[in-house]
C-alpha cells in the first residue's frame, strides 16, 4: 500500500508539473547547467525498518555526479546522476544510485534512482532458529537489496549564498528512509 501511495502522488507530481511547464511561454527551466556537476549533502534522516521495530536516525552523507542530457523528458530538461549515500548509526546504510534529475521548475529539481542498497541487521544474542531452538548470532549481518531514492531539491539563495535545501525518501522491501538537508555544488 505504502507504494502505491508513493507512486499516486508521484503522479500526481508529474502531472500538476507538467501542467505548469506547457504554461511558460518559453518552456525552459533555468536550473539546468550547461557542465557536468559534483555535489555533496549533509541531511539528517530516519530509518524505519518494514519488518522490524530497529527504527534509527543520524545524519546521512551524500555525494552526487550529474551530466546534462541535453535532451527532455516530459517535456522537462534532465540530467543523468550517480549518487551514494551512507547513513552511520545503529543500523547503518549505504546506497549506491544512478538515475535522472528533472528540473520540473525554474529552481526545483525531482531526482528518481533506482538504487542498490546495503544495510546491518541487529539481532540479539539469543534469537528464534525456529522450531522452538535458541541460536547464538555472534555478529550483525550485512544485507543488500534493490529499491528506490526519490529527492526534491530546491535551489535558494540566502545572504547571497546559494543554499539547496533538499528532501528525500528511499524506499525498498526491507526499510524505508526519509530525510531533510542541504545540498552543496562543488
Amino acid at each position: 500500500m505504502k507504494l502505491f501511495s508513493v507512486a499516486f502522488l508521484f503522479l500526481s507530481f508529474f502531472t500538476t508539473a507538467y501542467s505548469q511547464s506547457s504554461s511558460h511561454s518559453d518552456g525552459h527551466s533555468h536550473h539546468s547547467h550547461a557542465a557536468n556537476l559534483f555535489a555533496y549533502t549533509v541531511s539528517y534522516g530516519v530509518m524505519e525498518s518494514n519488518h522490524s521495530d530497529s527504527n534509527s536516525d543520524g545524519l546521512m552523507y551524500s555525494i552526487h555526479y550529474a551530466v546534462p542530457s541535453n535532451e527532455k523528458l516530459f517535456n522537462f530538461d534532465y540530467d543523468y546522476t550517480l549518487g551514494l549515500h551512507y547513513m552511520n548509526n545503529e543500523a547503518p546504510h549505504a546506497g549506491i544510485m544512478a538515475g535522472i534529475l528533472l528540473n520540473v521548475a525554474e529552481n526545483t529539481q525531482l531526482g528518481i534512482m533506482p538504487t542498490y542498497s546495503y544495510y546491518k541487521h541487529h539481532h540479539s544474542p539469543m534469537h528464534s532458529g525456529g522450531m522452538g531452538m535458541m541460536m547464538m548470532s555472534s555478529q550483525d549481518e550485512w544485507n543488500s537489496e534493490l529499491g528506490v531514492h526519490c529527492e526534491l531539491m530546491f535551489q535558494a539563495k540566502l545572504f547571497h549564498q546559494e543554499i539547496n535545501p533538499v528532501i528525500t525518501y528511499g524506499h525498498s522491501k526491507d526499510h524505508t528512509h526519509y530525510s531533510i538537508g542541504l545540498h552543496f555544488h562543488l
